[in-house]
């Protein structure tokens, strides 16, 4: 008789913030996952016809700047995107404790 012993192993989830023509994100946390939808590029298909491109952020601050190429209409947006990178807390020295921020010495 082979007995399993089940764990309750917790899984870090990555940040993902959602960017889409409604919902234009101007400043997200570094380290996120900046998911981009979009709907002629080449991209991730989910099946319920939502496509994706994930775009990993570094930690540091920066910015990501972005535009769209229309394949079926074989033209580009016309404008740029831009989205600022905030440094993250661990980046910063600082580690999320519940509510509150803790600084790491």
């Amino acid at each position: 008789m082979e007995t399993r012993t089940r764990t309750n192993e917790r899984r870090e989830r990555r940040e993902i913030e959602i960017w889409k023509f409604n919902r234009q994100v101007q400043t997200v946390t570094g380290g996120t996952l900046l998911r981009i939808h979009s709907t002629d590029t080449p991209s991730n298909a989910t099946g319920v016809g939502i496509d994706y491109v994930d775009i990993p952020l570094p930690v540091e601050q920066g910015s990501v700047k972005f535009t769209f190429l229309w394949l079926e209409e074989e033209r580009w947006e016309g404008r740029d995107y831009l989205v600022e990178v905030q440094a993250s807390a661990i980046k910063r020295g600082k580690v999320a404790h519940g509510k509150g921020v803790s600084t790491v010495a």
